[in-house]
C-alpha cells in the first residue's frame, strides 16, 4: 500500500490562494473597498490594490485569469465575509500579520491568546487586572493587550499595567453583595464563538474563492505534474480543507480536518493542561482533538488505520509527503504514520524545504531516534519534480539484489 500525506503546500504549487494570509487580506479587502464593482472572482483577485500587497493572489490571478474572470461571485457569501471586519480574532491577526504567516504560526498565536487569558483568568476573584504582574512574557502581554473587548483601561496608569474588567464579563459573587469576580466562562465561551465564527468565514472563503473553481482547473499546466505522482497512490491522508485531489484526481482523500463541504478544524495541539495529572478543560474546546471528536472529521482516519494495522508488520509500504512541513504541531498523526511505513519518502520544494523538514523530525523524535528512523524506515528526501513511480519501481528492485546477497 502506498499513501501520500498532504499540506497545504500542495495547494499552494498548484498556485491556489490557501494560506492563512490570502484570507485575511481578501477579506480584509472586501470589506474596505465594498462589492458593488465586484462582480467575479477576478475583480477581486485582479485589483491592484489587492494583488499588490499579496503575492500568492497576483500569481494565482496571472495563471488563472480566464477561470476567475467568468465565475461569478456569490453575494451572499461575500457579505458574511465582511462581518468578520468586527471578529475579535480576525481584528487580532489582521493587526499583527507578516508576509510569512502560515498555519503553523496562526496556531501558535492562538495558544499564545488563551496562555495569557488562562494566566489572567488564575486571579478572576477581582475585577481589576494587573497584566504586568501576572503575564511576564513581554509577546503575550502585547497580545493579551490587544484584545481589548475584556479589558479596558482604569483609572490606574497604562504603565502600571492595571485594566479593569468590563461590567458584562464580571459576576456578582457571593450573590447579592457588592463584590465582583471574573466571569470565566463567559469569556471563554465569548472567544470561542469568535473562533468559530472565524472558521466558519475561513471555509467559505475557501469555498467560493479555491473549490469550487477546482473542476475547470484540472487541464492547467500547473496540474499535469502530479498526474503521474497519483497513479501509485492509493490511499491520501490530508490536513487540507480544500477538494482539490477529488475534483482535480479523482481521488477518495481522508480529511482529518474537515473540508470546506462541512465543518473544518481551527484549533491548537494538546498541552500539560491535557495530560491525566493535570486535566484542566476549560479551554478543551480550542483543542483540535477535540474538535475532531465533535465535528467526527477523524473517524474515516480512525477506520483507515484501524484495518492497516498489524502488528507483525508495517503495513505502508511507501509513505510520500508532498506539502507538509512535519512540524510538531501534528505530530501524533505524523509519528502514527511514520511507524506504519516500510519506506518515507519526503518531496521537497527546495534545499530550504529540505532543512526545515529535518529540523522539525529532528525537534519530533530528537536526533538518536531520527537517525534510526532513516536507517529503519528508509527515510528519503526528494526534489519535488522527482517521478514517484520510477522511483518506487527502481527501489524495489534495488532490494531484491540486496536481499538476493
Amino acid at each position: 500500500m502506498n499513501v501520500l500525506l498532504l499540506g497545504n503546500g500542495f495547494d499552494l504549487h498548484h498556485k491556489l490562494p490557501t494560506k492563512y494570509i490570502n484570507f485575511l487580506h481578501t477579506v480584509d479587502f472586501l470589506s474596505r473597498e465594498g462589492t458593488n464593482n465586484f462582480k467575479t472572482i477576478g475583480n477581486v483577485f485582479g485589483n491592484s490594490r489587492l494583488s499588490s500587497i499579496d503575492k500568492e493572489i497576483k500569481e494565482s490571478y496571472l495563471s488563472y485569469q480566464d477561470i476567475y474572470e467568468s465565475t461569478e461571485l456569490n453575494q451572499t457569501t461575500v457579505d458574511k465575509l465582511k462581518e468578520l471586519k468586527s471578529n475579535m480574532w480576525f481584528t487580532y491577526f489582521l493587526s499583527s500579520i507578516n508576509d510569512d504567516i502560515t498555519w503553523i504560526d496562526f496556531e501558535r498565536k492562538v495558544s499564545e491568546v488563551i496562555e495569557g487569558i488562562s494566566k489572567l483568568l488564575d486571579n478572576r476573584d477581582t475585577k481589576t487586572l494587573y497584566i504586568n504582574r501576572c503575564i511576564k512574557n513581554p509577546t503575550i502581554k502585547q497580545v493579551i493587550l490587544k484584545f481589548t473587548f475584556f479589558l479596558e483601561e482604569g483609572s490606574r496608569t497604562y504603565a502600571a499595567g492595571a485594566k479593569d474588567v468590563k461590567r458584562e464579563f464580571l459576576e456578582n459573587y457571593p450573590l447579592g453583595s457588592d463584590n465582583y469576580i471574573i466571569d470565566t466562562e463567559k469569556i471563554v465561551r465569548t472567544l470561542m464563538k469568535s473562533l468559530y465564527e472565524l472558521s466558519e468565514g475561513l471555509r467559505l472563503y475557501l469555498f467560493e474563492f479555491v473549490d469550487k473553481l477546482l473542476p475547470m482547473l484540472t487541464n492547467k499546466k500547473e496540474f499535469e505534474m502530479w498526474k503521474k505522482h497519483f497513479i501509485i497512490i492509493d490511499k491520501i491522508v490530508s490536513f487540507n480543507y480544500t477538494n482539490t485531489c477529488e475534483k482535480v484526481y479523482s481521488k477518495d482523500v481522508i480529511h482529518l480536518h474537515g473540508n470546506v463541504d462541512d465543518k473544518i478544524i481551527l484549533g491548537i495541539n494538546p498541552d500539560s493542561a491535557d495530560e491525566i495529572d493535570t486535566v484542566n478543560t476549560a479551554f478543551i474546546q480550542f483543542k483540535k482533538y477535540f474538535q475532531r471528536i465533535i465535528y467526527k472529521t477523524d473517524i474515516k482516519y480512525l477506520t483507515f488505520i484501524k484495518e492497516i494495522k498489524d502488528p507483525d508488520e508495517r503495513p505502508i509500504n511507501h509513505l510520500f509527503v508532498i506539502g507538509h512541513s512535519l512540524d510538531v504541531t501534528d505530530e501524533d498523526i505524523i509519528k502514527e504514520l511514520f511507524e506504519l511505513s516500510k519506506n518515507i519518502i519526503v518531496l521537497n520544494y527546495n534545499e530550504f524545504d529540505e532543512v526545515s523538514h529535518v529540523t522539525n523530525l529532528v525537534n519530533i523524535y530528537g536526533k538518536e531516534r531520527f537517525d534510526d528512523l532513516r536507517l529503519n524506515n528508509n527515510l528519503t528526501f526528494l526534489p519535488i519534480d522527482t517521478n514517484i513511480k520510477e522511483f518506487i519501481e527502481k527501489n524495489d528492485e534495488f532490494k531484491k539484489i540486496h536481499d538476493s546477497f
